[in-house]
């Protein structure tokens, strides 16, 4: 609805569920065009879900503007138990998504940012 200075939009995605940690590997990072040194060394890729289940990969700052998906990244995704996945830079509170082919990126998904909502809660020190 629109307020006086701007929007406001409340999407109710149910309750999160966590589905485990996920080891950092070159595999997962090579997946989207990255070295395992990208991934934040202070944080765990974990799979989450509040409706989708999200591969979440915690990456160092200035890393998301270089990422992409070069080539369709289901198998590996589904191996992991998720069906998605979104980079997050926990010190700029930034996201990047894509559909798991790559070709079209979304920076506005509200499945992607309710699991990050989740994973901050669990491992970042959010408060709900």
């Amino acid at each position: 609805r629109r307020s006086g200075s701007g929007y406001f939009g409340l999407l109710d995605q149910g309750p999160a569920q966590f589905f485990g940690e996920v080891p950092a590997s070159d595999e997962v990072a090579a997946a989207f065009d990255l070295i395992r040194a990208d991934f934040d060394p202070t944080l765990p890729l974990a799979v989450m879900s509040t409706g989708l289940r999200y591969l979440i990969l915690p990456v160092r700052p200035q890393v998301l503007p270089r990422a992409r998906i070069t080539a369709d990244i289901t198998g590996l995704l589904t191996a992991r138990g998720a069906q998605f996945a979104v980079l997050f830079d926990g010190k700029m509170r930034e996201i990047r998504h894509w559909n798991n082919d790559g070709i079209i990126e979304d920076i506005a998904t509200g499945s992607a940012a309710g699991t990050i909502g989740a994973y901050c809660l669990r491992y970042c020190g959010a408060q709900s």
